[in-house]
């Protein structure tokens, strides 16, 4: 991949991921392009990042939408890249500190 290649699909996924925290119509449809990209091991760190910090905003702004998905959510924390997964840690704390997330067996297994 190029510099040039990388910045398009950075910025396209950006676009998608501010679209979807503005309409929850949009979020609804395209929730399972989200976690594609973020679980994809072709996706590149920086967006899964990106993605991460989205998904934070996301279960802000539709919670009901992502109820269903808490075990994806969850899944986040066993990344093997270390700054992705303390990006995760720090997103999921903040969750769960504001009670958007309750804790049960989801984040031990």
């Amino acid at each position: 991949e190029s510099a040039l290649e990388l910045r398009i699909y950075q910025t396209c996924v950006g676009c998608l991921c501010n679209f979807m925290i503005l309409s929850p119509l949009i979020c609804d449809e395209y929730l399972h392009i989200f976690f594609k990209l973020l679980e994809a091991k072709s996706t590149p760190s920086s967006i899964k990042n990106n993605l991460l910090v989205t998904m934070g905003d996301l279960i802000r702004r539709h919670s009901t939408i992502l109820t269903e998905k808490k075990g994806l959510i969850f899944r986040n924390l066993r990344i093997k890249d270390d700054d992705l997964r303390r990006t995760a840690v720090i997103i999921l704390s903040q969750l769960v500190l504001n009670d958007y997330l309750k804790l049960r067996g989801e984040a031990i297994d």
